[in-house]
């Protein structure tokens, strides 16, 4: 079975993407469908963990896979992924990482 894990920076990440959902939308089961759907992201990228672009230039292994708004940037792991920073695509991605 392939695994997710998730680095503390990508939990806090989600976790504010969440509250983010919740203040515009005014409806937490908005913000529950989205993470919902992120998770069912992560589990196709766990199983095809090289699908998502490189990113070495962001460092070395790295790989990072549009979801809606976002990018979801992991590291491909033997038994699955490591999550390490869920960012909004419009974000300068590579200054996060520099």
């Amino acid at each position: 079975m392939s695994r997710v894990t998730k680095s503390s920076v990508s939990h806090r990440d989600l976790k504010q993407i969440g509250r983010y959902i919740v203040t515009e939308s005014g409806n937490r089961s908005v913000a529950l469908s989205f993470l919902h759907r992120v998770d069912a992201c992560l589990a196709l990228l766990a199983r095809q963990p090289h699908m998502g672009r490189v990113h070495d230039d962001l460092r070395p292994g790295l790989r990072s896979h549009p979801f809606e708004a976002y990018m979801i940037i992991y590291e491909p792991m033997p038994t699955g992924i490591h999550v390490v920073r869920v960012l909004h695509a419009a974000r300068d991605i590579e200054a996060m990482f520099h």
